[in-house]
């Protein structure tokens, strides 16, 4: 592939929708390769036309209108926690599908097949390229390795070893707070430069500590640390004391008691990790807060109180200015985040970028057969 069809394949991925004449501009190539470079992206079915624009007062030519072909496959966005699994089905631009959820818990011995199974199930519906994974721990991405995870008590796990040897599409995974602070950088371009994202994961058993992993982005840039640790602190809170509840899974829990009930059930823990996270927040003193993770099935008159706790808690939270983000309970953004990760891994790397269009080129070679 050569460096003039990747740009513009990255171009118009970035863009969804525009004209040889932006593309020549915008990427500095002159129009007659522009022109041929679209025609190679059209006969694979990487872009389509999509209009024309009509010539202006002075007279003219019409511009044809390109745009990129979001539907041509799909890929799937997991977000691995202790009682489960949350999912999305996105398209190629990351726009979402299908939501799903798999609530089972997660230990060394299930996840690599429940996460198989998963893939599997829905590739008899999508035609799926990719997956991204988001995972809590510590995360050796570029190899595939839970390093340490004490949210799913897994360490030295190569899940992508495991994952490749029963699946044929292409796998990146991340931490899920680096995967939540990335998809919030995106969102929030330009409008927010340093981000503290907190991903609080309730366990499947009560009797567990809560996790909580925090995602740091400064001035738009992901922050990892100096050891990749960066985000990494024990809180080793309960989600309740009572020796009954904790005996429960939590969706049993929410199920099967009252919101008052569950208010009075969690006031210790909404006291305390309200104090720890507003701790943080006054050391790194960001412009934007958001609070995500499984913890958003609690009822709202809980989280309210915990929101309230933190922006009381920060050390001269009047004099700060400070958005507060927290994420509905439908919202699943880790696995749409794990999505985006994968879809920005496969457009800004050249060798992912070839071997996709070489499939697309496969694809097409195997259609014009039919």
């Amino acid at each position: 592939m050569t460096k003039t069809l990747l740009d513009i394949s990255r171009f118009m991925w970035k863009t969804k929708s525009t004209t040889n004449a932006e593309i020549s501009y915008e990427l500095g190539i002159n129009k007659s390769t522009v022109s041929r470079r679209i025609n190679q992206l059209k006969d694979i079915g990487f872009l389509h036309p999509d209009g024309e624009i009509a010539p202006g007062s002075a007279g003219g030519r019409k511009t044809n209108v390109f745009s990129f072909s979001r539907d041509r496959f799909y890929i799937v966005g997991l977000d691995v926690h202790q009682d489960g699994i949350e999912g999305v089905i996105t398209n190629l631009a990351g726009e979402t599908e299908e939501s799903f959820s798999v609530h089972e818990q997660i230990t060394k011995d299930n996840i690599a097949s429940l996460i198989t199974t998963t893939i599997k199930e829905k590739s008899t519906k999508y035609k799926l390229y990719g997956g991204g994974i988001s995972l809590p721990g510590i995360i050796d991405s570029k190899n595939g390795v839970i390093v340490y995870s004490k949210a799913l008590d897994i360490s030295q796990l190569n899940l992508m070893k495991k994952l490749s040897s029963s699946l044929e599409i292409p796998i990146v995974m991340e931490n899920d707070s680096n995967i939540g602070v990335t998809y919030y950088n995106s969102k929030l371009w330009e409008k927010a430069k340093n981000i503290l994202y907190f991903y609080i994961s309730v366990p499947y058993k009560l009797k567990d500590p809560v996790g909580v992993g925090v995602g740091i982005s400064l001035l738009n840039k992901l922050y990892h640390g100096s050891n990749n640790h960066a985000g990494e602190y024990e809180f080793n809170l309960c989600l309740t004391e009572n020796k009954n509840t904790k005996m429960l899974d939590y969706f049993t829990f929410l199920e099967k008691y009252s919101e008052s009930e569950i208010c009075k059930e969690v006031k210790y823990f909404i006291d305390n990790i309200s104090q720890k996270l507003a701790l943080l927040i006054s050391i790194f003193d960001p412009d934007t807060v958001i609070i995500n993770g499984n913890i958003r099935f609690l009822p709202d008159s809980v989280l309210n109180t915990m929101t309230e706790k933190i922006q009381k808690n920060v050390f001269m939270a009047n004099k700060r200015k400070i958005q507060f983000i927290r994420e509905r309970k439908e919202n699943a953004l880790n696995a749409i985040g794990a999505s985006l990760n994968f879809l920005l891994e496969l457009f800004n790397n050249d060798e992912q970028l070839t071997n996709f269009l070489n499939c697309l080129k496969k694809e097409a070679r195997k259609s014009d057969k039919r």
